[in-house]
């Protein structure tokens, strides 16, 4: 589908926070009536396969995938020291400090362009004009870039892929990207 303009990448849940979203059909997307009726003209939705995960989104170039491993090893290594069950809480917060201090240090890579959530198993590309006129009250894409990836003034085309039961978010044009599950 072709996108023009600053693109948001998140789960649709965070772009409402009022009851018009829940209590006139935000769960009428599950069934494929999709977000027409709420003033999307322009947008991309899918289930992600997996359920709740978070996702890095980053610059379609061969070099991407060495940050993606070290991000991928990052967390894992986490995990795996963080579900020790011999471990105390205290060493438990520590590991995690540790681990969150690690993981902000790879952010800063260029080559990442941002992060998103799926809590409700759902990722959705909108155009972010579309979702102020919605709510004018979002600010995730500036409060919250962990659950929102922002990219500014994109012009191209954005597909959904599905491959090995995992949905992957494909941006070419002026910004060639792809998004790719790193956390649970």
């Amino acid at each position: 589908m072709k996108f023009k303009g600053d693109i948001i990448i998140t789960d649709p849940c965070y772009i409402s926070n009022n009851d018009r979203w829940w209590n006139n059909g935000y769960f009428d997307i599950f069934t494929g009536k999709g977000l027409d009726k709420f003033g999307f003209t322009n947008y991309l939705y899918s289930p992600t396969e997996y359920g709740d995960w978070s996702c890095l989104t980053l610059l379609d170039i061969l070099e991407s995938k060495n940050v993606f491993v070290e991000m991928k090893d990052c967390y894992f290594k986490f995990f795996k020291q963080y579900n020790n069950h011999h471990l105390t809480m205290d060493q438990k917060k520590e590991i995690y400090k540790e681990y969150i201090k690690e993981r902000e240090e790879l952010n800063k890579n260029p080559l990442i362009l941002g992060r998103f959530c799926a809590d409700s198993g759902l990722v959705a590309v909108f155009l972010l004009n579309e979702v102020l006129k919605f709510n004018s009250e979002f600010k995730d894409h500036i409060d919250a870039p962990q659950a929102c990836t922002w990219i500014k003034d994109f012009d191209g085309e954005i597909d959904l892929v599905h491959i090995n039961d995992e949905i992957f978010v494909k941006g070419k044009g002026n910004i060639n990207f792809y998004t790719t599950q790193i956390e649970f």
